[in-house]
């Protein structure tokens, strides 16, 4: 996709306005679906997305500023495109250090980057935020304090069985080992 001032489109199909993430926000925060937000955007123009936020607890952070461009970092040969914007990938950098106890605040985050080395302005916006950034650690969005599991062997399934054509209804249900069990009824 591509962005402009306030606006950002995927796959030249759908755009979205800033307002519409605004108000998808003010709905969360109605229904309490969150505590605190952080929004990143990378693109061109990408500060403009956060112009019309207007609810509470939110930082918001855009790795251009209005007129400026996002640009990419590098290509890569073989597929003959970029792959990744100068933005993200100095921020990889900064996310490699995070761990679940780091003291890494968001202040030093804003920090990290250099508009020398993207060719614009990152904009961070934080009126509706109600704390310091230099005292709101980034592990408070980013890195997880939970195990994590991981599937690495397949799952064995059973073939469905076929519904019989005699007008008997059958019903099919799944249990949590992957095996079927099939009933019939009348």
């Amino acid at each position: 996709g591509h962005s402009g001032d306030e606006f950002i489109k995927f796959q030249d199909f759908e755009e979205m306005a800033p307002n519409d993430v605004a108000d998808a926000f003010q709905q969360m925060y109605t229904q309490r679906r969150y505590h605190n937000i952080m929004w990143i955007t990378d693109t061109c123009q990408a500060a403009t997305l956060q112009n019309k936020f207007y609810t509470p607890n939110i930082l918001a952070y855009g790795s251009s500023g209005k007129g400026e461009n996002s640009y990419s970092h590098h290509v890569d040969a073989d597929v003959g495109a970029a792959l990744i914007d100068r933005w993200t990938y100095y921020a990889m950098d900064f996310f490699n250090l995070l761990t679940p106890s780091s003291e890494l605040t968001v202040q030093q985050f804003k920090s990290h980057f250099k508009p020398r080395q993207l060719s614009a302005n990152p904009e961070l916006r934080s009126d509706l935020f109600p704390r310091s950034i230099n005292e709101t650690r980034m592990v408070e969005f980013f890195a997880s304090s939970g195990r994590m599991r991981f599937q690495s062997d397949l799952i064995a399934m059973k073939p469905t069985p076929r519904r019989k054509k005699r007008g008997k209804n059958k019903n099919i249900n799944m249990n949590m080992q992957g095996e079927c069990s099939a009933s019939a009824s009348g």
